[in-house]
């Protein structure tokens, strides 16, 4: 039931508004609630220069989230990959 309730929330905000900004705005406080997170940080990819450009953070300082503005696609997803892998041999 939450995870319908957070659809409708985040459906809503992409009916009544018209930019992006506030849309994603609603989607980081449904995630940090989904989730249970402290933070979160969303990022789209630049289709003109290819990075990943941060659009909408929460629960993160300025200053914190000023550092991860923008980031190479190609540096973002390897550190990603190598995070992932990091973790899951740490976790066994």
């Amino acid at each position: 039931m939450k995870r319908l309730a957070i659809l409708r929330s985040i459906t809503a905000a992409i009916s009544r508004e018209n930019n992006l900004d506030s849309i994603l705005s609603v989607v980081a406080a449904e995630v940090i609630e989904a989730a249970g997170v402290d933070g979160v940080l969303i990022y789209l990819k630049n289709r003109v220069n290819n990075e990943i450009e941060l659009k909408q953070y929460r629960g993160i300082s300025p200053e914190t989230a000023h550092q991860f503005e923008r980031l190479q696609t190609e540096d973002r997803l390897k550190e990603f990959f190598t995070r992932r892998a990091q973790y899951k041999d740490s976790a066994n």
